[in-house]
């Protein structure tokens, strides 16, 4: 598998985890009426289409920069351009049309922080690299 097959796997699972892990936070915190909502469903369901959101922004991160290594710099400097502003407004429309006609069935904090999931998560996948490769090589001396 190449690097950044490799990483796209590791930053979508960090997405996931993240995401997973906050819904597990806010579950409790709404069970204990720390957080007033009566549509609980409705932060699971923003978590898991953001959570899908992100992945899919990832994935078309990992597609145009290996689509622009291809290219000349100035020209490679184009289509990442192109790339961030087609990503930017697919997910401005994405959260136009949540907020105009499913505002009752997702919850906009929870969209909001899960797609942020992506950001965090580019933070944490040096630290799942470095555990992933650790563990590699203990198993490739023994």
């Amino acid at each position: 598998m190449d690097r950044s097959k490799r990483t796209l796997f590791e930053l979508i699972g960090g997405i996931v985890t993240l995401t997973l892990i906050e819904l597990a936070i806010v579950t409790i915190l709404i069970v204990m009426n720390f957080i007033k909502t009566t549509h609980t469903m409705s932060v699971w369901i923003a978590g898991l289409v953001g959570m899908v959101i992100a992945s899919a922004m990832a994935y078309h991160m990992r597609y145009v920069i290996s689509k622009a290594l291809d290219y000349e710099k100035s020209d490679a400097e184009g289509i990442m351009r192109k790339g961030s502003l087609l990503r930017m407004s697919v997910l401005f429309t994405i959260i136009v049309l949540a907020v105009c006609f499913c505002r009752k069935y997702i919850n906009m904090y929870m969209l909001f922080l899960s797609i942020m999931n992506l950001k965090f998560a580019a933070y944490i996948v040096p630290l799942i690299d470095k555990k992933l490769n650790m563990n590699f090589e203990v198993s490739n001396k023994e």
